[in-house]
């Protein structure tokens, strides 16, 4: 993935942050993921959280985003 896809699908991601804390829930994962497309947004935030919730918070702070990007960009999220 190249540097300027990972910042569009992390500003992508920004977007969702409802209370602009900087970290994304599970409800604003699950919003995300739905507003994309997902079939099933529930499983894909499932899986955002087992391969970026690297402190098991059940939310993405910013010290986890690269890999929520990662994860999103492998899941097929491109800039188009």
């Amino acid at each position: 993935m190249r540097y300027d896809e990972a910042e569009v699908i992390r500003e992508m991601f920004k977007k969702y942050d409802a209370n602009n804390d900087g970290v994304l829930c599970r409800k604003e994962l699950a919003k995300t993921f739905k507003d994309w497309g997902a079939r099933i947004p529930w499983w894909r935030t499932r899986g955002a959280l087992c391969c970026a919730d690297a402190n098991k918070d059940r939310a993405i702070n910013h010290n986890e985003w690269d890999d929520l990007v990662k994860f999103a960009s492998d899941l097929g999220h491109t800039v188009k």
